[in-house]
């Protein structure tokens, strides 16, 4: 039986250590190779003043503390609706949240809306939104 998760649950949190060579290793595997996640020289004069994470890396800490949540539902019925808030400053920790906000039964499914975000180290928000699963 499949358990269906509740409103008010919470999701599990996930604790993420941001440093420069994880974020070279997203940029290796991205292709993404902006100066602005990788040079510190360059990001110095950017309007940040100094290098800021990839903000895909941090969405996949996002989507793997909903995988661990979820499992195949996530993985298979997952959507999101995510605002990026402010950059993610390296060297940082970043923490994701959630809870089931709604369920809502139709016929053969259920459909499962959790609020979601990461903050950093300063508990500032760098993203927040809806997470939607179907269940069924």
């Amino acid at each position: 039986m499949i358990h269906i998760p509740q409103i008010g649950d919470s999701l599990p949190e996930y604790f993420m250590e941001v440093t420069p060579e994880s974020v070279y290793r997203y940029a290796e595997a991205s292709g993404d190779y902006n100066p602005l996640h990788i040079n510190e020289e360059f990001a110095s004069s950017s309007q940040y003043g100094r290098t800021i994470a990839h903000g895909m890396l941090i969405l996949g800490h996002l989507s793997d503390m909903l995988t661990t949540a979820f499992n195949e539902n996530w993985i298979n019925n997952g959507r999101l609706k995510i605002r990026f808030r402010s950059p993610v400053f390296i060297p940082n920790k970043v923490q994701t949240y959630g809870t089931v906000t709604k369920v809502a039964k139709n016929t053969g499914s259920i459909l499962i809306t959790c609020a979601v975000g990461c903050r950093d180290e300063n508990n500032a928000e760098v993203l927040k939104g809806d997470a939607y699963i179907t269940f069924g």
